[in-house]
């Protein structure tokens, strides 16, 4: 019989070699494997098209060389390169992802350079399950095995048979030598996780309206034959099709409920465009993380301070009763929080800070009319009704403003700055109604005491009471 020049070790050992000599490709970026003795599968990074093309003229004329007697056949060369759009589209894929998991809120994730993600995840509990989850590429196939083999490992469809032979052949081999119908990009993104008949976890999917006649029709002419479903090449399920089927299906394989919901967020979220390789996984403490929210919050009380003091000092009697509104805005703000379990991330707490603003804002308009009301020698409670009524478009006018940028943000805008914006709209529903109606409710009672009749106590100078007068 025929005796190959090199052992399959050797053979990976040459072609790395051959591949940095001619063509400049790294060795520890070349995986070399051999199928059943007979396909030879090369991994490789070119930089272009040109240098994919150099490398499989340079493997194509080694085996020429080396293997007398032997005629290679060139098969497909699939090749994928990072231009300026696949990694939008990675990073949105990976977002998808990222938002399908509740329990991650907020994640960051940002393009650095033309072809790095950073992605940042506050409060992961299980680093290793999400990371494979970035990492998968999510690449559904439905092969069509050859008719020769067999699967001997029904469970994890590693070992088939060779009918003709009666050799044992790996899956890899036969996933080489089967074809691809279809694939996960034909399917809907509306997967769903189902209880199997079996007890067990399956992923119920659906082909799109265009590929459901083709799917009929394939699974209609290949009646008894198998076909591999295959997760990013690993064979999952291999059932034999009975009949014609009409564009719907699941997925089976001893899958646990997270299994089948990790499959169906994949599926969901479409499959990656290019494989993605974890460069550096870094954890940051909880210790930095509470400094962060600490210095946060620090921040937050230290302009609540500044803005009440300010209140008290230049509206004196209305300032303190709009801080005492300001301090039930914030516990207002904390109870809506918590009741919709909103989590409170450091843009959350900006948000918050930044509401404090706007709700100080409607107090300065309404006491500034006031201011003016009484200059005008109005009555201390005609003043009043009339510095809250008179200000009440342009609050309203500017709190709906702040609302629509708030949805705006919210709709358009990455995880970081939808919580950015959640807590703005809630902060300023809160702040609308604690200076509108609380700070009115209080001074309209403050102001019957006699203690609070003196106007100096509103910023205004003293004048005589028959100057007063009530409106017509």
């Amino acid at each position: 019989g025929y005796t190959p020049p090199f052992t399959q070790d050797q053979l990976a050992t040459e072609i790395r070699a051959l591949l940095e000599a001619r063509t400049g490709a790294r060795p520890r970026e070349t995986g070399v494997e051999v199928l059943g003795g007979t396909i030879l599968v090369v991994h490789t990074r070119p930089a272009d098209a040109a240098q994919a093309k150099a490398q499989q003229a340079a493997i194509y004329s080694f085996l020429q060389r080396n293997y007398a007697g032997v005629r290679p056949e060139q098969g497909d060369m699939s090749t994928v390169f990072v231009d300026a759009g696949t990694t939008e589209i990675v990073q949105h894929i990976i977002e998808e992802r990222i938002v399908s998991m509740s329990e991650i809120t907020e994640p960051t994730i940002q393009k650095q350079g033309t072809d790095r993600i950073i992605v940042q995840m506050p409060g992961v509990r299980e680093p290793e399950r999400v990371l494979d989850i970035l990492k998968s590429t999510a690449m559904l196939e439905f092969r069509l095995v050859p008719e020769k083999y067999e699967p001997v490992d029904m469970i994890t469809y590693s070992e088939w048979r060779n009918k003709e032979t009666g050799q044992t052949a790996s899956w890899d081999l036969v996933r080489a030598e089967s074809s691809a119908e279809f694939t996960g990009r034909d399917l809907l993104p509306n997967s769903t996780v189902q209880s199997g008949q079996t007890g067990d976890w399956v992923v119920a999917f659906e082909l799109k309206n265009e590929k459901k006649d083709d799917f009929n029709e394939f699974t209609r002419r290949n009646v008894d034959r198998i076909m591999a479903i295959v997760l990013d090449r690993e064979c999952k399920m291999a059932p034999v099709i009975r009949s014609a089927i009409p564009g719907k299906g699941v997925i089976e394989g001893n899958m646990t409920a997270e299994e089948a919901s990790d499959l169906k967020l994949l599926l969901n979220a479409g499959a990656l465009p290019v494989p993605l390789e974890i460069v550096e996984n870094r954890t940051v403490s909880a210790t930095l993380g509470r400094d962060s929210i600490t210095s946060s919050l620090n921040a937050a009380f230290i302009g609540l301070g500044a803005v009440m003091l300010f209140m008290i000092l230049y509206y004196r009697l209305p300032g303190a009763l709009a801080c005492l509104a300001l301090l039930l805005y914030l516990s207002l703000t904390i109870a809506v929080t918590v009741y919709f379990k909103v989590t409170l991330t450091l843009p959350g707490i900006a948000g918050i800070i930044l509401t404090l603003g706007t709700a100080v804002d409607a107090n300065v308009i309404i006491f500034e009319r006031l201011k003016e009301e009484l200059h005008a020698r109005r009555s201390l409670r005609s003043a009043v009704a009339a510095g809250f009524d008179r200000a009440w478009t342009a609050i309203l006018d500017a709190n709906v403003t702040t609302l629509i940028a708030a949805a705006v943000l919210y709709w358009l805008g990455t995880s970081l700055i939808q919580g950015f914006a959640a807590m703005l709209a809630i902060g300023v529903v809160c702040s609308l109604f604690t200076a509108v109606t609380v700070t009115r409710w209080l001074l309209t009672m403050i102001i019957e005491a006699r203690w609070a009749q003196k106007r100096s106590l509103y910023g205004v100078p003293e004048r005589p009471e028959s100057t007063e007068t009530e409106p017509a």
